[in-house]
């Protein structure tokens, strides 16, 4: 995906698994969208001050944070957003908690979780947004680019064992699951295993 600006710089510059650059007018990063796994991407936000401050970072695992821009031209709300491998925290613009809650539900201490949508507004062109791990997205705007990156959280497998399942009696579900006997097991330890040793031995025929 590759989008231009009027004046001919590089506005967004995306392969086909989600990597590459989103730009400023004025050549900076925006937006860094590296591979973190075969799965899922790991994402930065930089601001288009002259130091390019970091303002928002998230890895595969959903861990990070998302602050707002200092510059006065940047039209951010000075909220901030802190994700940890065991739960998030909302402050407002005076540094204040709003929300304190945890990701395990087995947890006896869950917090209060957000049931609105969070809406962190970094600077002028860049917002996050926020429902929970499996709703998160960056929102890109500046002249005519615009842009939508999904940042939700992945995980490799997308079904269960009851996905296949079957009903049986009383309408109990029997998972179809592909298991090998420890017999089976056996046999092919030893296969290999003879393998290994004709190409230490080889026999005549």
């Amino acid at each position: 995906m590759l989008v231009k600006y009027e004046s001919g710089s590089t506005a967004i510059d995306l392969k086909d698994d989600g990597t590459g650059f989103l730009y400023y007018p004025n050549g900076t990063i925006a937006i860094s969208c590296s591979q973190a796994t075969d799965y899922q991407n790991s994402y930065y936000v930089f601001d288009k001050d002259r130091g390019g401050s970091l303002l928002f970072g998230l890895d595969e695992m959903g861990v990070g944070f998302c602050t707002s821009s200092k510059r006065k031209s940047a039209e951010s709300d000075g909220s901030s957003l802190i994700f940890t491998t065991k739960g998030g925290v909302l402050t407002n613009s005076e540094g204040t908690i709003v929300n304190d809650w945890k990701w395990d539900r087995s947890s006896l201490e869950k917090g209060n979780e957000p049931t609105d949508t969070v809406v962190n507004h970094l600077n002028e062109h860049v917002t996050f947004k926020y429902k929970d791990r499996s709703l998160m997205s960056l929102e890109f705007q500046c002249e005519s680019a615009r842009h939508s990156i999904d940042t939700r959280v992945r995980v490799r497998r997308t079904t269960n064992y009851l996905t296949n399942a079957k009903k049986g009696e009383a309408g109990r579900l029997i998972p179809q699951i592909d298991n090998v006997s420890l017999k089976d097991r056996q046999i092919s330890f030893s296969e290999s295993m003879r393998a290994q040793k004709n190409k230490l031995h080889p026999k005549s025929e």
